[in-house]
């Protein structure tokens, strides 16, 4: 009986390390554009989208350097909603413009001054259980959501709010792709 009991304790606390379903990571997409552009625009409706869908929104890190072709820039942004008490979205957004130059351009009429540049933009989520981490402290409140997560809500996560966050955060991805005038503004997922 010894022997089994300590058996079970090892093979017990070894499952301790992960918690089942702690993050569900959501790729969103990758937009890549060469062109002209306005940037502080842009920048702008993309802020004014996550505040609007009231997001938590905050700049990481902005990094710029001259080069002899043009500025580079780089941002991270951060921004998360919390869902329900035990739930949280994150947006991560990755943005790196290279080659900036400042450029006149007639629209309408109007001379306006736009950028010229290539611009990657980087869209990865998450949907975070117990950000707060309530279960965190004991192991047994570790495998108690462990449990939780395997057992009661496994599906209510990967296809309620993981597809959720998805087809919410891609509404941001069609948002951006129509401010950079892309042919095609919808995605085909």
């Amino acid at each position: 009986m010894r022997i089994f009991v300590k058996e079970f304790k090892r093979g017990f606390s070894s499952c301790l390390s992960m918690v089942y379903l702690k993050d569900v990571p959501v790729n969103i997409g990758t937009i890549r554009f060469n062109g002209i552009v306005d940037l502080s625009g842009l920048f702008k409706i993309m802020r004014d989208w996550l505040v609007d869908h009231e997001y938590e929104f905050y700049e990481k890190t902005f990094k710029s350097k001259a080069y002899p072709e043009g500025i580079k820039k780089e941002l991270e942004w951060t921004a998360g909603k919390d869902v329900t008490d035990y739930i949280r979205y994150t947006i991560d957004i990755y943005i790196v413009a290279f080659n900036i130059m400042d450029v006149e351009v007639i629209r309408n009429g109007k001379k306006a001054k736009l950028t010229s540049c290539r611009l990657v933009i980087e869209l990865k989520g998450k949907v975070e259980m117990d950000p707060y981490n309530r279960f965190g402290g004991s192991k047994f409140l570790q495998n108690l959501q462990d449990w939780y997560h395997r057992y009661i809500i496994k599906r209510d996560i990967l296809f309620i709010y993981a597809d959720g966050f998805y087809y919410h955060a891609l509404k941001l991805h069609r948002i951006i792709k129509e401010y950079l005038e892309f042919e095609t503004k919808t995605s085909s997922k």
